[in-house]
């Protein structure tokens, strides 16, 4: 992310408070895909390292103290992990998604203004950012509903 705060907010009110919310919450849907790719070569190596057992028995650190050595149970094991990573993978997915799509719906300037911001090391002045924002707050404050 490169947006660059060239002067610091004085007042606050609730509008925005709003503005820097969306702000925070795009960045990190913007970042999604950057963390579903380490998501995925994090799920192979501990899938990979889940399955290297012998005859029944897992191969742990020695540190960790104990050895289960039932095969049901690594097998549990080994398909929670894989289910834990499928959620994980699914809603950075989803998130990746609900920013596109937002973009998707702004004139072509702001999503190109939107997008530099937020997916790469391009500076972009805050306050461009926080305008456009404001300009088309309705359309992204549906996309977050409020929890």
């Amino acid at each position: 992310m490169a947006i660059v705060v060239t002067k610091p907010e004085v007042a606050s009110s609730r509008l925005r408070e709003t503005i820097n919310e969306l702000l925070y919450s795009l960045q990190l849907d913007a970042k999604r895909n950057e963390e579903l790719e380490r998501l995925l070569i994090e799920r192979d190596r501990e899938i990979t390292a889940a399955y290297q057992f012998s005859y029944g028995v897992a191969t742990l650190d020695d540190s960790e103290g104990r050895l289960i050595s039932s095969t049901h149970h690594i097998a549990c094991e080994i398909i929670a992990l894989k289910e834990r990573y499928a959620k994980r993978i699914k809603r950075c997915k989803i998130r990746h998604k609900r920013f596109k799509d937002i973009i998707e719906q702004l004139p072509t300037s702001d999503a190109e203004t939107l997008t530099t911001a937020l997916c790469t090391s391009i500076e972009v002045d805050e306050r461009d950012v926080k305008k456009i924002i404001k300009k088309h707050l309705k359309l992204i404050k549906s996309f977050y509903p409020e929890e």
